[in-house]
């Protein structure tokens, strides 16, 4: 098989990387699988005595137009806006979770009412670092991004099939072995969009996998938006034994929308192991604008034994404008048995005051009582 848009990805590669632009680069020429390619680059580094380079190649994957992936995490905005975002991400280490949490969806909040959801193919590198004879990282970035190449060899290997992309990720999974390095593994793998990567990330959730591997393998397992990865994701949930792993297997049911996954939300809401599970799956049920999600958030708002799930459900009622939110958070206000609830949600109503005459009113009279 020729690669005649190789030229084409080398030169958005180099164009838009502007680390790239005085970067030592050596090419894969000819024909050959994306496993050949990389068994080259390897030899190759060995001959030439090179001790620590990259291996560089790119697949296509369907994204929003807007929308870019930066070792796995999304962001979304003008590209005017991209490399001050990724910038500020990068200030940011590993403990300061919270914070890039609001940095990355940050963006996309501001611009969600406003922004194209038209679909696009987009280039996406994988990038593998070797030291010293052993993988010691491996990324993901759309090509349009920055990254830190540190002036080292990369030996590009241009594009890929991705059938033949995730087949060869998968028979690397020995080369990555330290959890940081696997969770960039799985990320590498979830990207692709294919039937072979639920088998490859079910491996990882069924395996005596770091937890941390196994919640990033939910994450992106969720992505495949299919009914038969449910089981799966319910499993994972019903095992789980941190809170990080109990919010990933949640937060990947919620990304598929059929009614089989509202159906999963609901059972998980009302009847979930402990708060941790029933909170995260009465939040994403607050998402969704169904009458069993409205019904299942009565429920739990009414008759859950934990205040916070109780907390959680008044929380979702409020954020969704589909559930008409303000008449709710009035009789909740008005009505509800326990005091801790009723002044949440005159303090939820307090919020949206601003737009509706109707909370205001209420909270006036409120006041007068």
């Amino acid at each position: 098989m020729k690669y005649a848009s190789w030229k084409v990805v080398w030169i958005a590669l180099v164009g838009s990387l502007q680390t790239l632009t005085a970067q030592p680069v050596t090419k894969f020429a000819g024909e050959g699988s994306i496993e050949r390619r990389w068994d080259w680059a390897v030899k190759e580094a060995v001959a030439r005595g090179t001790n620590d380079y990259w291996i560089v190649y790119g697949i296509k994957r369907l994204m929003d137009e807007d929308s870019y992936l930066s070792s796995g995490s999304s962001i979304f905005g003008t590209m005017s806006t991209q490399h001050d975002l990724y910038d500020q991400l990068q200030r940011f280490d590993s403990t300061d979770d919270d914070i890039k949490h609001a940095a990355k969806h940050g963006l996309r909040r501001y611009n969600e009412h406003g922004r194209s959801i038209e679909k696009k193919l987009k280039d996406v590198a994988i990038i593998a670092r070797r030291s010293n004879g052993i993988f010691t990282s491996i990324d993901v970035s759309n090509l349009e991004l920055d990254f830190r190449f540190r002036n080292l060899l990369v030996y590009w290997l241009g594009v890929a099939e991705k059938e033949e992309s995730l087949m060869l990720l998968v028979n690397l999974s020995s080369s990555f072995a330290d959890p940081k390095q696997r969770k960039h593994w799985v990320r590498a793998i979830g990207l692709h969009q294919s039937p072979s990567v639920r088998a490859a990330l079910t491996k990882v959730l069924e395996s005596d996998e770091h937890p941390e591997v196994q919640a990033e393998a939910a994450e992106w397992l969720g992505e495949q938006n299919t009914n038969d990865i449910l089981p799966v994701l319910e499993k994972t949930v019903i095992k789980a034994t941190t809170d990080r792993l109990i919010e990933a297997g949640v937060n990947g049911i919620s990304k598929v929308e059929t009614d089989e996954s509202t159906e999963l939300l609901v059972k998980l809401a009302k009847n979930g192991k402990n708060s941790k599970v029933r909170k995260k799956a009465a939040f994403w049920l607050g998402q969704r604008a169904t009458a069993k999600s409205d019904a299942a958030l009565n429920d739990i708002l009414e008759n859950d034994i934990d205040v916070d799930v109780q907390r959680q459900a008044l929380y979702a009622i409020a954020q969704n404008r589909d559930l008409n939110a303000v008449d709710r958070l009035i009789k909740v206000a008005q009505t509800h048995s326990k005091s801790s609830i009723r002044k949440q949600a005159i303090y939820l109503l307090s919020d949206k005051a601003e737009g509706d005459d109707r909370a205001l009113d209420a909270l006036i009279a409120f006041t007068k009582k």
